[in-house]
């Protein structure tokens, strides 16, 4: 019982996050800069200590390549986003 309430806690406070990020984003000039960059790091984050790790794990090379260009593949979308929406 006590890791379900610890649990709702943390994502009681993602939803406020992101709450007081919508409606105070507006309020501070270049803000959505600064808010997509912490989020972006947030995604690098994960990637860095749980994904790729589990890519060396894998015994099947196939596999682990397929996880590897996959990984790669969103890097690349990432880029390509950032890359449109640049001037917006």
């Amino acid at each position: 019982m006590k890791a379900l309430v610890y649990n709702f806690l943390t994502a009681l406070t993602a939803m406020i996050g992101a709450l007081l990020t919508y409606f105070f984003s507006s309020a501070i000039e270049g803000s959505h800069t600064y808010i997509a960059a912490f989020a972006i790091g947030g995604f690098v984050y994960i990637a860095g200590t749980d994904l790729i790790p589990e890519i060396q794990k894998e015994k099947n090379a196939r596999k682990s390549l397929l996880q590897l260009l996959m990984l790669a593949l969103g890097i690349a979308l990432i880029w390509i986003v950032g890359k449109v929406f640049e001037g917006h």
